[in-house]
């Protein structure tokens, strides 16, 4: 099935599209233009949790649990997004699989809603990112390039892959239709049995001023500059990326699958041209 659009809508940055808190039956699908996600902290500050790209959707939650919106989002450019038609969103869960799935969504729904909560808690105590109001962001640059045979081999030879989104999840490519639904990735890597890299198996998030390496529940796990992160309940579930060059072994001690993630901070609000292209590596992404 299809989704059908009522309408589009254009916002100017710093327009709010949707407001933490309001009533909505309304989910939408950025056309061009970024907007940012906002969480209000304990504190009272508005703190970034995620930023949107291109062909992102927003607002579904709303739509399935039918309680009021968990979060703002705001333009951070001139923005363009789409309408969905309410009733051929809905029209998902109303077929018999559908029944059957709605449970499972909303349950997932509700545990990202506390997630959220959680990393807006989190980023409030510790000066995480807020209005940019309070100052000029600094810009991050950063690529993911391979640091052995193996990792080449996984990235299908390329000798760098720009980060042009935050986050931007890592992933396994994997051929099986029956997990494919339940991994979103905006790069995925070849690897083979037995497989070190999980289909989710991270993200690089930021905060105003910070890189971060965030494990997303793999199963074995990750090196990074020789800290041991996710792959266990012991092991830290995020770290800082330090500026320069970061080593990430996906996997065990003994994977192949290493990395080198670079990190560089420039005081500017424009991105080079690269990064507003996307979709032109040779490689399986999901928007």
């Amino acid at each position: 099935m299809s989704f059908r659009f009522q309408e589009s809508r254009r916002f100017a940055p710093g327009e709010i599209v949707i407001r933490e808190g309001d009533d909505s039956d309304e989910a939408y699908m950025i056309r061009a233009g970024t907007a940012e996600v906002l969480k209000r902290a304990s504190s009272g500050k508005d703190v970034r949790i995620a930023v949107l790209d291109e062909g992102e959707i927003f607002g579904e939650m709303a739509l399935i649990l039918d309680r009021p919106r968990s979060a703002t989002v705001r333009a951070r450019s001139d923005l363009v997004v789409d309408v969905f038609d309410p009733e051929a969103f809905t029209c998902l869960f109303k077929a018999h699989e559908g029944l059957l799935l709605r449970p499972i969504f909303q349950v997932l729904c509700e545990r990202l809603r506390v997630a959220d909560a959680r990393v807006a808690e989190l980023e409030g105590r510790s000066g995480g990112p807020a209005d940019e109001g309070e100052g000029l962001p600094l810009h991050m640059v950063v690529e993911i390039c391979p640091a052995s045979e193996a990792a080449k081999a996984s990235l299908q030879g390329l000798e760098s892959v720009p980060v042009a989104k935050f986050p931007f999840r890592v992933g396994r490519q994997d051929g099986d239709e029956r997990h494919s639904p339940f991994h979103a990735n905006d790069l995925c890597l070849l690897d083979a049995e037995p497989f070190s890299v999980s289909p989710s198996h991270f993200a690089v998030v930021r905060s105003q001023d910070t890189c971060f390496f965030q494990d997303r529940s793999s199963k074995h796990g990750s090196l990074v500059n020789g800290k041991r992160v996710g792959g266990g309940f012991r092991n830290a579930g995020r770290v800082p990326l330090r500026c320069g060059k970061n080593s990430v072994r996906l996997g065990g001690r003994e994977s192949e699958l290493l990395y080198s993630v670079l990190v560089k901070q420039e005081e500017t609000g424009v991105g080079p041209f690269w990064q507003r292209l996307r979709g032109y590596l040779h490689l399986p992404f999901a928007g």
